[in-house]
C-alpha cells in the first residue's frame, strides 16, 4: 500500500554542501507503487547529552538466501517502551511501518526505538534479535539532529531517511541511511541530494526558500518526490532514483 507523507519546509540559513554530480533526466513513466513508510515528528527540549554516531563504512559479505528472513517473518508481539514519559509501546511491525526497523542483509532483525528528544537532538535505542524476533538485545543509543523525518525500510535491509527543519536550518531535505553491521549501525549522509533540482518554472531551489515536500517509496531506491515553492507555487513532481552507496540522485523522470 502506498502512503504519501507531505511536510512543510521552513526558510532557514543555507548549509555547507558537497556535490553529487549531474542528474540524468528521462521521460519514462513512474513505476507502480511497492511500499511506503510514515514519518515521525520530534520536538526538542533542553539537555546536554551527546552520543556519537558510528560513521565508518563497512562492507559485509552476502549470505545464503535460505538464511535470510523477511520483515514479515519477524515475531511482532514484543512491545518496546517509548521513553518519552508517555508509557506507550510499539511493536516491530509499528517501527517497520515507520521506517525504523528492518532485517539486515545478513538476516538479523533490528529496530530503532525512539527515546525522546532534547537540546536539538533526538535519540533512538538500537535493538537486535538473533532468533527471528522472539527475544531482543539492547545495543547503542543513536543521536540525530532533531527535526521532522520521513523514514523508509529498503529491500536491501537498510533504512533511508529524509529530514528537514533541524538545527542546521535546511530549506529542503537532506538524506541519510543506516545499515546494520554486527551490532552497530553504519551511517551514510548526503546533504545535497536535491541541490541540482529545478522546478517546473525553471527555477533552482533556494537554500533560504520555503517549500512543501512529500516522498513515496516505489522500490529499488526509487522515490516519488514532490517539492513545491510555497511562495510561487512552482514545483517538482518526479520520480528519482538514489545511488545505494552514497544516496546521490542519479536519475529524475516524470
Amino acid at each position: 500500500m502506498k502512503k504519501t507523507i507531505t511536510i512543510s519546509i521552513i526558510a532557514c540559513a543555507s548549509l555547507l554542501l558537497t556535490g553529487c554530480g549531474s542528474i540524468v533526466s528521462s521521460s519514462d513513466n513512474t513505476l507502480p507503487s511497492k511500499s511506503a513508510a510514515t514519518a515521525l515528528e520530534h520536538t526538542a527540549v533542553t539537555t546536554t547529552a551527546e552520543t556519537p554516531v558510528e560513521t565508518t563504512q563497512v562492507v559485509t559479505e552476502p549470505v545464503a538466501a535460505a538464511d535470510i528472513i523477511s520483515p514479515d517473518d519477524v515475531v511482532n508481539e514484543h512491545k518496546f517502551v517509548l521513553s518519552d514519559g508517555s508509557g506507550d509501546t510499539v511493536t516491530y511491525a509499528d517501527l517497520y511501518e515507520s521506517g525504523l526497523a528492518n532485517v539486515s542483509a545478513e538476516g538479523t532483525p533490528f529496530c530503532l526505538v525512539p527515546q525522546g528528544a532534547a537540546a536539538g537532538s533526538r535519540y533512538s535505542q538500537l535493538f537486535i534479535s538473533n532468533d527471528g524476533g522472539n527475544t531482543w538485545e539492547e545495543k547503542d543509543v543513536y543521536q540525530e539532529r532533531n527535526g521532522i523525518a520521513l523514514s523508509f525500510a529498503i529491500e536491501d535491509g537498510s533504512l533511508v531517511t529524509f529530514t528537514y527543519q533541524t538545527p542546521n536550518c535546511e530549506a529542503y531535505p537532506v538524506a541519510y541511511s543506516y545499515r546494520l553491521s554486527g551490532d552497530k549501525l553504519i551511517r551514510t549522509e548526503q546533504n545535497d541530494v536535491f541541490n541540482d533540482v529545478t522546478l517546473d518554472d525553471g527555477s533552482a531551489l533556494d537554500p533560504n526558500g520555503s517549500y512543501d515536500f512529500s516522498a513515496v517509496y516505489e522500490g529499488g531506491y526509487q522515490f516519488h518526490f514532490v517539492l513545491e515553492d510555497k511562495n510561487t507555487g512552482a514545483k517538482m513532481d518526479k520520480t528519482g532514483t538514489l545511488d545505494p552507496e552514497n544516496l546521490c540522485l542519479t536519475s529524475l523522470h516524470d
